[in-house]
């Protein structure tokens, strides 16, 4: 009996995109195509199931030349002993292409040549290939058939030589008649080399344990792994997950063994964790942006937040992995995106759960076209989503994420390759504060969020981040690299008319720092204990000053409390010391500079007369 050996993932090897022919068969591994009555004018191809050695179906869609072997149950070893050809499946034990039976000892009557079907045995048959046309050949041998002939009162008999081919029996199955060559049923072949086969008793099976942070997640039987070669690449991946390899070679003592495999998110963004989130817009390829409104999810035109603490609603992690799923997390609202667990068409996304519904999503790659988007020098890549509970069918991207036409909300269809509305991505969470133009001093703001951020590494200006300790009459400003959730720091450059940040988590406290953040808006009856950042109006220069009354301080600024007896403090940065006036303009993000025309400006000319909060000033 011969023993199966179901071999997968075996891509070193490679069949030939043509046909070896006859004349220049040496004994090696081929994959062996068929053609007769009962196959397309282009062949079938013949493979082993079981002991039975069979040929693909009519009309079926198969190709094996020039891929690589998946599947050796397609592979044969052919001899060629002086012109006469062996034929052997690939496997441990002797499965030859039968030899014809002898005749019987007590010589019955019988017809050796005619087997229904080829049944591999432990001895095999040697066949001579007759070239037939277009390179294709028959395959023939020879037998002894026995006919009884009348001898008086006893039977007797003649003996003849028989010519035996391979045919195409019924059921596609291959067998053995005494036939001519012309007949239809006979089998035609063409041998294709399989490049570097290896030795069927090379062949090492042993276990996958496919782990993710140490948690086995799924097992996998691997019986295609080859002594002495690579190991096989583990089968049936979730997307965007790789299984990092042993990286030596397999050994004959690994067989029956199991390796725990760690895997690894090739996602294009980061992984979070409620203790370490990694932030990001979600925006669909459309230039749909979502986002937290009170509790809702709301979706507009990708862009900026209008107030500086809004961007906070704009923020998305994803935490979790690829085979339990995934969840989106909303930083404002605090909560995951949800649907109804059975999802329809009317199905639509949102925030919070119930129940009935689910918040665990895989991610897939979508296709058309719209899985990459080059964007600022790098590659943003572009997924679908859809439930990992899914209930209602057996191809679980049969619905999807997609964003409405309508731009109503994110509901749930059958994915479409081609449909743009499918596809989303995580997009770097950056954006950008206004910097004012202090003539002969540079640019400047303060500015305080509710979350951490740093400056993008995208951006091209030379403003920084500084925090600051009160020295006596002076502001120390030393500068930053990142900035904690609501603390205050002062935002400086030469020239920058703005300054680019990004939204990012974990960082740590600034130690000290003297400088205090607010990310709300304090009334001018709060403020008298405060000194506010601005201009003098006597020098034109640069500090924190005792506000005139005038005007509230606007949110996500920076202030210092009131040192005894100082109306003003000084700011020093690398032993630059600003002089102290006694009146100041504060720099207020919502209160525009208009010339006298009514127009508004950014940059003010030195000694030329602007209105700010219905006032007059002179920039000096």
């Amino acid at each position: 009996m011969c023993a199966v050996c179901a071999v997968m993932n075996v891509a070193a090897q490679t069949v030939a995109s043509s046909p070896t022919a006859v004349s220049a068969l040496k004994s090696g591994y081929y994959v062996l195509k068929m053609k007769s009555d009962k196959t397309d004018a282009s062949g079938s191809f013949v493979y082993r199931n079981g002991s039975n050695v069979m040929f693909d179906a009519k009309g079926a869609a198969h190709d094996l030349t020039g891929k690589a072997v998946d599947d050796v149950s397609y592979v044969f070893y052919v001899a060629d002993n002086g012109g006469q050809l062996t034929i052997k499946a690939f496997d441990k034990k002797d499965c030859f292409w039968p030899a014809i039976p002898a005749p019987k000892a007590n010589g019955e009557e019988c017809n050796p040549g005619r087997q229904s079907k080829i049944a591999l045995a432990a001895s095999g048959q040697g066949f001579t290939p007759v070239a037939s046309a277009d390179g294709w050949s028959y395959l023939k041998t020879s037998a002894t058939k026995f006919v009884k002939k009348p001898l008086g009162w006893w039977q007797g008999y003649n003996t003849y030589n028989v010519d035996i081919y391979v045919v195409a029996k019924s059921g596609n199955v291959l067998g053995y008649w005494d036939s001519n060559a012309s007949d239809s049923n006979n089998a035609q072949f063409q041998f294709y080399a399989v490049d570097d086969m290896y030795d069927a008793a090379d062949v090492v099976s042993f276990n996958y344990e496919l782990c993710w942070k140490g948690e086995v997640k799924k097992s996998q039987a691997v019986s295609s792994a080859i002594a002495g070669r690579a190991f096989p690449n583990a089968a049936g991946l979730p997307e965007y997950v790789e299984a990092p390899l042993p990286t030596r070679k397999v050994e004959a003592g690994d067989d029956g063994q199991t390796f725990k495999i760690d895997c690894v998110s090739t996602l294009p963004f980061r992984l979070s964790t409620d203790e370490a989130p990694v932030y990001y817009y979600l925006e669909n390829v459309q230039g749909t942006r979502l986002y937290n409104n009170n509790g809702s999810l709301a979706f507009r035109a990708a862009g900026q937040a209008d107030e500086l603490n809004n961007v906070r609603n704009d923020l998305f992690y994803v935490k979790g992995n690829a085979f339990d799923g995934y969840q989106f997390t909303s930083v404002g609202a605090g909560n995951n995106l949800h649907s109804e667990f059975v999802m329809s068409h009317s199905t639509k996304l949102h925030f919070g759960g119930s129940p009935t519904s689910t918040s665990t999503w895989e991610i897939f790659k979508t296709e058309g076209g719209f899985s990459v988007c080059p964007v600022v020098g790098s590659f943003y890549y572009y997924f679908g989503a859809t439930s990992q509970n899914f209930l209602t069918a057996a191809n679980n991207k049969e619905y999807a994420w997609r964003l409405d036409d309508n731009a109503k909300g994110i509901g749930f269809k059958n994915y479409a390759a081609d449909d743009k509305g499918f596809a989303f991505r995580m997009v770097e969470p950056t954006f950008e504060v206004e910097l004012y133009d202090v003539p002969g001093q540079g640019t400047f703001n303060s500015t305080a969020l509710p979350f951490d951020f740093t400056i993008a590494e995208d951006y091209d200006g030379d403003a920084k981040l500084y925090k600051g300790t009160v020295e006596g009459k002076e502001l120390m400003l030393s500068e930053v690299g990142s900035v904690p959730a609501n603390a205050g720091v002062v935002l400086m450059g030469t020239n920058s008319e703005h300054i680019k940040l990004v939204a990012t988590a974990g960082v740590e406290a600034l130690g000290k720092n003297d400088l205090i953040g607010t990310t709300s808006e304090i009334a001018v009856g709060k403020l008298d204990d405060k000194l506010i950042f601005g201009v003098s109006n006597e020098t034109g220069l640069v500090g924190f000053f005792s506000t005139d009354g005038s005007a509230s301080l606007p949110a996500n600024r920076a202030y210092l409390n009131k040192v005894e007896g100082l109306m003003a403090v000084m700011v020093n940065h690398g032993g630059n010391t600003t002089a102290i006036g006694n009146v100041q303009n504060s720099l207020p993000a919502n209160a525009p500079v208009y010339d006298l025309s009514g127009r508004r400006v950014t940059k003010m000319v030195k000694g030329s007369l602007y209105l700010q909060n219905g006032r007059k000033f002179i920039a000096q």
